[in-house]
């Protein structure tokens, strides 16, 4: 099956986090375009021979406003321009009809360096800008939705203010492909944009950008999401309609990102009075492709991923033997588990010797198995009877229930639970089917042991397959359903089988069996609980104990502290099966009830006696079923569990251990007490955030000792011990140790005489050889010296030859071989 539950979560995701980012860079825009003022020219400080004069686009009598090389007024600070001496000009037109305007003034020669179109004139605007004859078409579809809008959020044409562009008078005629920067108060200035849009990106990023009014940040948004979604769009379509499924999946993560940073970028561009919003929107569909693309450039894959679901069995070999013989020519050899795999009838011959061999048994068989009914599988009560009327070459029984004694041919009860069981003559695969086949590959399904070949094969029938007529007429009446085992009605089981060399039964074997019609008679069975015995332990000062109770029908179940009827018995069980299909645990098709045990005392057996009472539907409780034996379950009170001794290489706790190897084996021993078997516990160390299991030389019982073994470095260590017992009792302890590593020889401290002896004493446990002729020479054959403690070590006293003395510690640090640990002669003084 495919999944995509993954890349569906994640495409909402991301389209909420588009979302956001959006809102997110209009509200920034728009606070932006409202923060700060625009103005006709920037700069910190007036050229030589201008003045640094408060007002943000007019100058005092005899001045005039100082420009720079683009015709735009220096600024000087906030709401003070440069001016310099001079008069104002005041013509607002040129005799041609251009306009400029600057707070209805005109600079000397500001027309002749900006204004260059006419008013009335719009096909031709642009002057040279990228923008012009675009926003001439877009323009027309946006402003009109900019102006809707607008006249809808805030109830009138426009966002006008003090701090946004605002063109009025003639200079609303001016061309379009003219980008107008507001002066602040109102008025607006024009500038050729044959430039833009680089230079206005040029001054954005070097914080000199001027922001729009909240209708151009608008359009700006829209036209960004025109354009970039147009990108996105054609890119999805593409990846839908010609790639593979993982490789859509893939994709669809770069698109939104894409689309997300495409129209971020163009929104923000567009909001520049220096770039058109249409030049915005088409930036960002570049800024969306580039993103689609270089996603497709880094991840494509040609091939398909997709999720399939398997329902693994063992391993089905083919039947027959025509390959066994391959088998042999294994390079390693062939095991008998090898054998089998090359077919069903392959087998290993000569077991043991040097012959082996892999060989087809009885190739020759040519006969299918045959079927008998299996006795062992039948509970007490119940028998087969021979079916006459079935056709050859079919063969077949009747399971009957022959409890009371009073008819073979009696149907089963209903709620009762019933295997059906056949062996073959030699082994074999079987197959079950409530509809008669003619071939075994045709048939339903296998019988519980699967594929494996054996001899005896069975089918498991719970009792909840088998109900009474109660019940079905009970569920029928509030569902319309159907069960298949009605009471009453014959139910038939039809069952073929095949040998390992593929030769199928030449019939079906029938297996047919009734359940009881008419009112249901007997008490509900109590099958078990949630406690695998019925004596357990329950933890140290319990209060309460979880209990499942499992029935083989619908039932009411009850308990208490002593063996009384079930009216009589003080406490109701929750949460029980009530009708057919009210499955306690529906995996195992089971019935019963749950309840929370209390009244537990330590040290000693708590004794809980249950009973149910079936057809829970019935309103006239004398028609009912109840359990007239009471089930028992014992629960025993324990002892509080402790830890009563941990040990380190058999050594105390926090204990030092030296070695010589790199790695040393570090055996810890932990030894439990109390609980609920005298001390029997599982223990665990934690390693990181995790505890795990002692090994425990592979055991999985609960011992009195645990124990682990470790293979560490030299350094410190500190181990958490968790143990727990069969009832949950648990107790905490730590282990600690040193380990030291110890790479040096041992060293002789002391060389003396006592009582006509050389005595030699080492730092530490050691064997001490000598030898009469040089210091190289193999320890073993070296003469070992006398040694009381294993730190004092004697020779006979001699002054004639010197005594080349080697001394090896207890980790088989030794003097190298043409060394000693010391040279050593009796003096005659």
């Amino acid at each position: 099956m495919k999944n995509n539950s993954n890349s569906k979560n994640k495409k909402i995701t991301s389209i909420l986090q588009i979302g956001i980012l959006i809102v997110a860079l209009f509200a920034f825009t728009w606070m932006l375009g409202q923060e700060f003022e625009e103005v006709s020219g920037l700069g910190s400080s007036c050229p030589a021979g201008s003045e640094c004069k408060t007002g943000t686009s007019s100058c005092p009598t005899g001045y005039q406003p100082s420009v720079d090389s683009e015709g735009l007024i220096i600024h000087c600070g906030a709401n003070q321009i440069c001016c310099e001496k001079g008069n104002n000009p005041s013509p607002t037109k040129k005799a041609n009809g251009e306009v400029c305007t600057l707070n209805s003034n005109c600079l000397s020669n500001y027309c002749d360096k900006v204004c260059k179109n006419k008013p009335s004139d719009p096909a031709s605007s642009g002057g040279g800008s990228k923008g012009g004859e675009i926003d001439f078409l877009t323009n027309q579809f946006t402003n009109y939705i900019m102006d809707k809008a607008i006249t809808t959020i805030f109830g009138k044409t426009g966002l006008n203010s003090d701090k946004s562009r605002q063109i009025t008078g003639a200079s609303d005629q001016i061309p379009r492909g003219e980008i107008m920067i507001g002066d602040g108060k109102g008025g607006a200035s024009g500038i050729n944009n044959k430039n833009l849009p680089k230079d206005a990106i040029d001054r954005f990023f070097a914080g000199k950008g001027e922001f729009g009014t909240f209708k151009q940040v608008l359009s700006s948004f829209v036209h960004s999401v025109l354009y970039c979604g147009a990108v996105a769009g054609a890119a999805y379509f593409i990846f839908q309609k010609w790639s593979s499924e993982r490789n859509q999946d893939y994709m669809m993560d770069f698109i939104w990102a894409g689309l997300a940073v495409g129209v971020a970028l163009g929104t923000v561009l567009g909001s520049l009075n220096s770039i058109s919003s249409s030049w915005g929107g088409i930036y960002g569909a570049i800024a969306t492709a580039a993103i689609i693309l270089g996603g497709f450039l880094m991840g494509y894959q040609n091939y398909a991923q997709d999720t399939f679901s398997y329902n693994p069995t063992s391993w089905n070999p083919a039947s027959g033997g025509k390959n066994c013989e391959k088998c042999n020519n294994l390079k390693y050899g062939c095991s008998e588990y090898q054998c089998h795999a090359f077919g069903k009838a392959c087998n290993i011959t000569n077991v043991g010797t040097t012959d082996e061999k892999c060989v087809w048994i009885n190739p020759g068989d040519i006969s299918g198995p045959e079927i008998t009914p299996m006795n062992s599988v039948l509970e007490l009560g119940y028998s087969y009877k021979p079916i006459n009327t079935i056709a050859p070459p079919d063969k077949g029984v009747k399971i009957v229930y022959t409890g009371t004694g009073k008819d073979e041919n009696l149907c089963i009860p209903p709620f009762t639970d019933l295997v059906l069981g056949v062996s073959t003559n030699e082994v074999a695969v079987c197959k079950i089917d409530i509809v008669k086949k003619a071939n075994i590959s045709d048939m339903a399904s296998y019988m519980d042991q699967g594929n494996l070949i054996t001899q005896n094969h069975t089918v498991f029938l719970p009792s909840s397959a088998i109900p009474s007529d109660s019940a079905i007429n009970e569920t029928n009446n509030e569902t319309n359903s159907s069960y298949e085992l009605n009471a009453g009605k014959t139910h038939d089981f039809y069952i073929r089988c095949e040998d390992v060399n593929g030769n199928p039964s030449p019939y079906n074997f029938l297996m047919q069996f009734c359940v009881q019609p008419g009112p249901d008679t007997m008490a509900p069975i109590i099958k078990g609980t949630n406690y695998l015995n019925t004596t357990n332990f329950i933890s140290y000062n319990s209060q309460s104990a979880y209990l499942q109770v499992y029935t083989n029908e619908p039932a009411d179940c009850k308990w208490d502290f002593q063996d009384v009827t079930y009216d009589s018995m003080a406490h109701n069980m929750s949460k029980c099966s009530q009708k057919l299909g009210n499955f306690l645990i529906s995996s195992m098709l089971t019935y019963g009830c749950e309840t929370n045990l209390t009244g537990m005392k330590n040290y000693e057996g708590n004794d809980y006696y249950i009973k149910c009472k079936d057809q829970p539907w019935l309103k006239d409780d004398s028609k009912r079923n109840k359990n007239k034996v009471s089930y028992k379950l014992t629960l025993m009170g324990t002892y509080d569990l402790a830890i009563e001794n941990v040990t380190v290489n058999s050594k105390p706790n926090n204990t030092i251990i030296k070695d010589s190897a790199n790695q040393t084996k570090v055996t810890i021993g932990v030894t439990g007490s109390g609980g609920a078997e005298e001390g029997k516990v599982k223990c665990q160390y934690k390693f990181g955030n995790n505890y795990l299991n002692f090994y425990n030389e592979g055991s999985l019982d609960y011992l009195i000792e645990n124990k682990q073994s470790l293979w560490l470095e030299k350094g410190k260590y500190n181990y958490e011990i968790k143990c727990f017992d069969i009832a949950g009792n648990t107790a905490f302890t730590s282990v600690g140790f040193t380990i030291e590593q110890d790479v040096s020889s041992p060293t002789i401290v002391r060389a003396y005489s006592e009582e006509g002896k050389i005595k030699l004493i080492t730092n530490e446990e050691a064997v001490c050889v000598y030898s009469i002729t040089s210091c190289n020479y193999n320890f073993d054959d070296g003469v070992e010296m006398e040694t009381t403690d294993s730190a004092s070590h004697f020779i006979d006293w001699t002054t004639e030859t010197d005594l080349f003395v080697k001394c090896k510690d207890m980790f088989g640090n030794r003097p190298l071989q043409d060394k000693c640990s010391i040279i050593v002669r009796g003096s005659e003084f």
